[in-house]
């Protein structure tokens, strides 16, 4: 019965030890699991926003050329339509400096005539 007791408590001890080892080695799996599955995550994420900055990077190139277009051609009509305004002026100008000088000249002979008379 001593003999079966000392070989159930050396049975006991092994499975200790086995338990303990076993625990150690689980908990360690774990850690590098757990580390590994973190690394890829992060090199994931990492990956995508590295790709959607880009394209977001693109879009906003796209837009700005759109906008500097668009700028540049309301610019250019601008341009156009102030020098089309300034001869449209300058014409303006010269027919009313015209009708005014026949104007004078037809009063001063109107004038001249009526004075005579």
């Amino acid at each position: 019965m001593g003999e079966l007791l000392k070989d159930v408590d050396d049975l006991v001890k092994r499975l200790e030890r086995v338990d303990g080892a076993l625990s150690q080695k689980v908990a360690k799996a774990m850690q590098h699991a757990a580390a590994s599955a973190y690394s890829s995550t992060k090199s994931g994420i990492e990956a995508v926003m590295d790709e959607q900055k880009e394209k977001l990077e693109e879009a906003g190139k796209y837009g700005a050329a759109l906008i500097g277009n668009q700028l540049n051609s309301k610019s250019a009509l601008i341009a156009t339509t102030a020098d089309h305004a300034k001869r449209g002026r300058m014409r303006f100008v010269a027919v009313i400096f015209g009708v005014a000088l026949a104007a004078s000249v037809l009063g001063g002979f109107i004038g001249t005539r009526m004075a005579l008379l």
